[in-house]
């Protein structure tokens, strides 16, 4: 199972087996500003980046962040996260709780820049905003030693009237072949008169995809990848993907790839529940509902963006199909109302540790 629950039986925050918890929170008032609970958290994730960082290795120890935003305000400050040491077995986990967003609100070329590996994002909604002629992102890597990273169950948007580049991920590093999106949303990176937007523009290495949607943008990938498998890409106006090898089960407009599907009659609204809105949540009778392939990621995940249980035969896209409860209520919410705040119990039980959430190594 994914989820480790450790929950310390004492009234403060304890570090365990080698792991340590900071938590931020953007409306936080008061405190200390120390992160070692909500009444005494960050701020921002910037810094938080640049008070805790350290050599993960030589304290032999795991650090664990979660992000919240209590009054729902987007942390506006950029990061730039690096200088840190990490390895396989020392590493960090950013774990945001549904209401935290990370915006460059068209202040910097980027939301977050990594220049690290061993990092896992989880839960973390992006977004940027760019005008003018300037290139933006959300994420931007570049830079980093050899090592793997993940981003897992993460949306990014774009509010873009710009005519330079603007992209959810831009990775440029030779090593970004050690990436790896799963279950994460990439929808409004478009521009009528620009192709230099899309949801992933990968110039070097080759990163792995998979279960992720791509709805609404300029192009949904661009540039080429190891794996995009149970990917959706609907409603790009240039291309779903960049590339057509080694694009497998995937649903796309242009039945890109092998083992291919189409939204039925052409329309979208017969695949989710509402795209146009932002509701990615697969419907019954679907094309992307039982026609993706299992376990693309060799035992790296096993849900969806909300936790719920993927199961055979695999659905494409980030959601796993959820049936309707009695009375037609449907279980799965909306987009970006996932269930970690929870599962965490991030804000029900900020002295002690709550649910870890994290992958299979």
């Amino acid at each position: 199972m994914k989820l480790l629950l450790l929950l310390s039986l004492s009234f403060c925050t304890l570090c365990v087996a080698d792991e340590y918890v900071r938590y931020v929170d953007r409306d936080v008032s008061g405190g200390l500003g120390n992160g070692r609970d909500l009444d005494n958290a960050y701020s921002s994730l910037s810094a938080l980046e640049i008070a805790e960082e350290t050599d993960l290795t030589e304290d032999t120890n795991n650090l664990v962040v979660y992000l919240t935003a209590s009054s729902g305000t987007e942390d506006e400050t950029s990061v730039y996260w690096d200088e840190w040491t990490m390895s396989a077995d020392y590493d960090v986990t950013l774990i945001g709780d549904g209401s935290y967003t990370l915006h460059n609100n068209d202040t910097d070329d980027t939301a977050f820049r990594l220049r690290d590996t061993h990092i896992t994002f989880i839960g973390i909604n992006f977004k940027v905003t760019a005008t003018g002629s300037s290139d933006r992102y959300c994420f931007f890597s570049s830079g980093f030693p050899a090592g793997s990273w993940l981003i897992d169950s993460c949306t990014f948007e774009g509010v873009s009237s710009s005519s330079g580049s603007v992209y959810g991920i831009y990775q440029t590093d030779p090593d970004g072949t050690n990436l790896t999106v799963v279950n994460s949303i990439f929808t409004g990176f478009v521009n009528s008169t620009d192709d230099e937007h899309g949801g992933i523009c990968n110039t070097a290495g080759t990163p792995s995809i998979y279960n992720c949607t791509f709805y609404g943008n300029r192009f949904g990938t661009i540039g080429s990848f190891s794996a995009i498998t149970n990917c959706i890409a609907g409603n790009n106006s240039n291309a779903d993907f960049g590339t057509t090898t080694n694009v497998t089960y995937c649903c796309s407009d242009d039945k890109s790839g092998s083992d291919a599907q189409g939204p039925i009659g052409g329309d979208w609204t017969n695949e989710m529940t509402s795209p146009s809105t932002g509701d990615f949540t697969l419907v019954v009778d679907g094309n992307c509902v039982g026609n993706g392939t299992d376990d693309p990621g060799s035992g790296l995940y096993d849900d969806d963006i909300e936790g719920t249980a993927r199961s055979s035969t695999w659905d494409i896209g980030a959601y796993e199909y959820v049936a309707p409860a009695a009375g037609g209520t449907t279980i799965t919410p909306g987009a970006v109302q996932r269930r970690l705040r929870s599962e965490y119990l991030l804000l029900l039980l900020p002295l002690t540790i709550p649910f870890i959430r994290r992958r299979k190594k």
